[in-house]
């Protein structure tokens, strides 16, 4: 992969926010200060399978704070197995956390749960093969972290969610090859990241995402072939980022998008055949980079952009020789007033060829 030094920062900053454990500041536990019941806060800590199987006797309906399922490998303490003592629960007040199980394969237990007020974070839980339990659950007051769980194959256990109220990032799940339990979700109030799901193909599922209040980065996905299933998504409020998905070949999901506050970056995607996908966007507040793929032909997906708010870079896009997508932008008064650059593709005009028509090869 070619990598321009000034594109390094943000593929950097994209790579951390990618494989980041961290979905709307969860924070960490201190296992040596906190176990069982933290009674200031309301907080529910459950390091082992002996405590799990302790919070029955109690009787618990609500955890009128965050409830926490493992957490404390540093003590050595991560033989949680067996959630059926936690079948009484069916709301928690604060986030529900369930990270570094090895040993946990269901959420069993946890199927009469209806509400959580926070976020969930459901992360490096080594044979965690299902969360069908969670089927119940109708709502999630924050966002959700799906991080680092290896042998998971879908998350059909949210297929009753219609929001998430804060950020929602999916990376790092190696047998991930469903998000169909997303189908109702009409609205994401944060960033959505997915990334680095190796047997992931498609994105269907989000066919009913209409918002998304944040940032959307989609990279590293090697086995992703498209994104169509975004066809109904209409609001970015923020970037657009589309990195390094080695097998995609189109991106005509996004063709309901008119505008980006941010950047846009479609980057590095080697089999990338079109940005058609663009076609409807006129305007990017941000820089716009068109770097690295090595299929597309031409930038038509472009050729209703009409403004460009911090810079416009066209490069190292093998097969480029048509950038007459770009005329319209290059000709609109204040359309582009940032960098222009158009460098290391088959053909490489400069901006006053472009406007003067000679811009194809």
């Amino acid at each position: 992969m070619k990598i321009r030094m000034n594109q390094f920062p943000v593929i950097f900053c994209f790579i951390i926010l990618l494989v980041s454990c961290s979905v709307d500041d969860y924070e960490p536990i201190n296992c040596e200060d906190k176990l069982g019941y933290d009674i200031a806060k309301g907080d529910v800590i459950l390091a082992s399978q002996g405590q799990v199987n302790a919070l029955l006797l109690r009787g618990n309906h609500q955890i009128k704070g965050n409830l926490y399922i493992g957490h404390c490998s540093d003590r050595g303490l991560r033989n949680i197995s067996d959630l059926t003592a936690l079948s009484n629960i069916t709301k928690i007040d604060g986030e529900l956390s369930i990270v570094g199980n090895s040993g946990l394969k269901d959420l069993h237990g946890l199927h009469n749960l209806t509400e959580i007020g926070g976020g969930l974070n459901i992360s490096s839980n080594d044979k965690l093969e299902n969360f069908d339990a969670l089927k119940k659950l109708s709502s999630i007051g924050g966002g959700f972290n799906l991080f680092g769980n290896p042998v998971l194959k879908n998350i059909n256990g949210l297929s009753n969610l219609k929001f998430f109220n804060g950020s929602v990032n999916i990376s790092v799940n190696e047998e991930l090859v469903s998000i169909d339990g997303l189908k109702n979700i009409f609205s994401i109030q944060g960033d959505f990241n997915i990334g680095l799901n190796e047997k992931l193909i498609s994105l269907d599922g989000l066919d009913n995402l209409a918002s998304i209040q944040g940032k959307l980065n989609i990279g590293s996905n090697q086995n992703l072939s498209n994104i169509d299933a975004l066809h109904n998504l209409q609001l970015v409020k923020n970037s657009i980022e589309i990195r390094g998905n080695p097998v995609l070949t189109s991106i005509d999901g996004l063709s309901g998008i008119s505008e980006v506050n941010g950047l846009l970056w479609i980057t590095d995607n080697l089999t990338l055949l079109t940005i058609e996908g663009l076609q409807n966007i006129t305007k990017v507040n941000g820089n716009l980079t068109i770097y690295n793929n090595d299929k597309i032909t031409t930038v038509d997906g472009l050729r209703n952009m009409e403004q460009v708010g911090v810079g416009l870079s066209i490069s190292d896009n093998a097969k480029l020789t048509d950038l007459c997508g770009i005329v319209k932008l290059l000709k609109t008064p204040n359309g582009l007033d940032s960098s222009f650059e158009v460098i290391d593709n088959l053909y490489n005009p400069t901006r006053e060829e472009i406007i003067s028509g000679n811009c194809k090869n």
